[in-house]
């Protein structure tokens, strides 16, 4: 916190009128607005209450400085106000934790405002003595009363501004696009978020089109890290929530390949963040595409659809909405068995619809290996989940995902007849003789459910090095898929 002697406040500004560059709101541009919550508002108020020479108990995010000196910032997102804080203390809080901090706060860097005056200016620190973690406090019980929402805003609502100037959009596809922008919460090690690629039957580039207008829901730059310049060195604020949007049809960047691929709190850097990419052609070239094979959500834009109207400035209501949902985490049951139960589902479904078995494999549309369609299947769960604000995840929600699935497949089925038939088996699928003991083990042991590696590796003849490379191999080229971990089951006979 900086401040002269004789002004001990914080100079933030606390308004209410809204900052809009072109409809959209600036994340980082909220001196004053009606997007102040309440809670950051009441947070903001008491962090300038703070004047030197007192002993102060007081709560915040930290924001390492450097070795010795944190910040700590009233919510991970207000670039507001801070106070800075030495640690004297044996432990160290960890980046972004919620703490509790005592103290007593002085003056630093005391200087004459000017030669000959007696005016001094300074930095007012908290020397911290001890700190806690805590759980982020809610001020008030009633989530609509914590984020300033009206208590009639709700989910029709914010489906409006989503899509409202466009007509022609089927309900499911409307939720398709409400799950991207909402997200899921993170789960095990994976960072929530939903993937989509928007395909595009109207030849009007209505894909492109409908992307921005779900863009103008979130304030811009919320993608973006915000640096913070100290007299004692710099730290950066993030929303740990991430909304990115991309061209399919364009060679992929490395950022927008990465959040295809690998879906790691570790490798995404925050614990959720969407997807979505929008292709000018009806098709995508092949399943094995990327932004198709890789997303959760391959869709299409009816060629009916049209934007009737300019679009308006989003509600701000309607990004208050977006954090009070992501605020909603409910607990996950174990999920290894509904991926395998999902990956089942995708055999049901091949049978069904009489699609080729190659359909299966990471060549097909509904690639059954669990960490492929059945994880995009329980994503769409917990999207519905998160939309729907439900507390206690039961088994008819966690199988939600597979409805939003089945009914995604018959829509697109009817636009890409010819890409489901063309596909008879991969180009690359040599039958070599030494898959055929591998094949027989599968045929023996396999009771509907897959062949565990183990009794693989125990019955066949080649050396276990020697057998788990023609699995790799079988994988690869689409003569087996992975039904559950480590459990396999052949796609062909």
């Amino acid at each position: 916190m900086n401040s002269e002697i004789h002004e001990y406040e914080i100079s933030a500004k606390i308004g209410s009128g809204a900052i809009f560059v072109n409809g959209a709101i600036e994340f980082w541009n909220r001196d004053s607005g009606s997007l102040w919550l309440p809670f950051e508002k009441e947070q903001i108020r008491e962090f300038s209450q703070v004047k030197p020479n007192q002993y102060i108990s007081i709560r915040g995010y930290a924001k390492w400085i450097n070795d010795k000196t944190f910040a700590l910032v009233p919510t991970p997102f207000s670039n507001q106000t801070y106070i800075v804080c030495r640690n004297s203390t044996d432990r160290l809080p960890n980046q972004n934790a919620y703490i509790s901090v005592e103290g007593k706060t002085k003056w630093a860097r005391l200087s004459q405002s000017r030669p000959a005056s007696t005016l001094f200016k300074g930095n007012v620190i908290l020397n911290v003595l001890n700190w806690h973690t805590e759980s982020p406090v809610i001020r008030h019980t009633d989530l609509y009363d914590h984020y300033g929402l009206p208590r009639d805003f709700a989910l029709r609502d914010f489906k409006r501004d989503l899509v409202g100037p466009i007509d022609d959009l089927d309900p499911t596809l409307t939720d398709f696009l409400v799950f991207t922008v909402l997200g899921t919460t993170s789960f095990e090690n994976y960072a929530g978020g939903i993937n989509l690629t928007l395909y595009d039957a109207t030849n009007k580039d209505m894909s492109a089109a409908i992307l921005r207008q779900m863009q103008r829901t979130l304030p811009r730059r919320i993608n973006e890290p915000f640096s913070i310049a100290t007299p004692f060195g710099s730290f950066d604020l993030r929303c740990d929530y991430g909304f990115h949007v991309g061209n399919a049809d364009a060679e992929l960047s490395s950022r927008i390949r990465n959040l295809l691929e690998n879906r790691t709190r570790s490798a995404v850097g925050l614990k959720q963040t969407s997807l979505s990419l929008h292709s000018k052609n009806r098709t995508p070239a092949s399943f094995e595409d990327k932004p198709c094979a890789l997303s959760d959500i391959p869709t299409v834009v009816p060629e009916t659809a049209v934007m009737r109207k300019r679009p308006q400035p989003v509600d701000p209501d309607s990004f208050k909405f977006i954090l009070m949902q992501h605020l909603h985490e409910p607990s996950i049951p174990n999920f290894t068995e509904p991926l395998a139960d999902f990956s089942k589902r995708m055999e049901t479904l091949v049978e069904k619809y009489d699609l080729n078995p190659i359909q299966l494999t990471q060549y097909g549309f509904l690639n059954a290996n669990i960490n492929a369609r059945p994880m995009s299947v329980l994503r769409q769960s917990l999207a519905y989940v998160r939309a729907q604000n439900i507390e206690v995840i039961t088994t008819d929600e966690i199988n939600k995902g597979l409805d939003y699935f089945e009914w995604n497949l018959r829509y697109v089925y009817e636009i890409w007849e010819d890409l489901f038939k063309d596909k008879e088996r991969s180009p690359s699928m040599p039958d070599k003789s030494e898959y055929g003991e591998i094949r027989r083990i599968l045929r023996r042991y396999d009771q509907g459910t897959g062949v565990s590696e183990e009794i693989i590796l125990k019955e066949a003849q080649t050396k276990p090095q020697k057998t788990m490379e023609l699995i790799k191999e079988m994988w690869l080229v689409g003569w087996i898929f992975e039904r559950d971990h480590r459990s396999w089951r052949l796609t062909y006979g």
